[in-house]
């Protein structure tokens, strides 16, 4: 079976649960998160959760650390992640 994963084709032997792919991509599962067919599966729903063939998959991991100060600077500082472009958020306030 072929699955889309970050946007490349990806096979798989059979069908399997978020938690197993992450395991098989020697992936922790406590630093990413996953997209499933564009819904965001919650964290405590990846071991009940199946990746079928034809799936799309989106694993993002989070990165900790800023920017500099230029970097953060410029509003129109952007990056694509899989097919979406995403604008930079850089400081020192938690999000609310």
């Amino acid at each position: 079976m072929t699955i889309l994963l970050n946007g490349d084709r990806h096979d798989l032997a059979a069908p399997l649960t978020v938690l197993a792919l992450l395991r098989s991509l020697d992936v922790d599962p406590r630093m990413v998160a996953v997209e499933l067919n564009r819904a965001v599966v919650r964290r405590d729903r990846y071991a009940d959760t199946t990746v079928d063939d034809g799936a799309e998959v989106e694993i993002v991991a989070f990165v900790g650390g800023g920017a500099p100060r230029a970097l953060a600077s410029q509003s129109r500082v952007r990056w694509l992640a899989g097919q979406r472009r995403f604008r930079l958020l850089a400081g020192r306030r938690p999000l609310r």
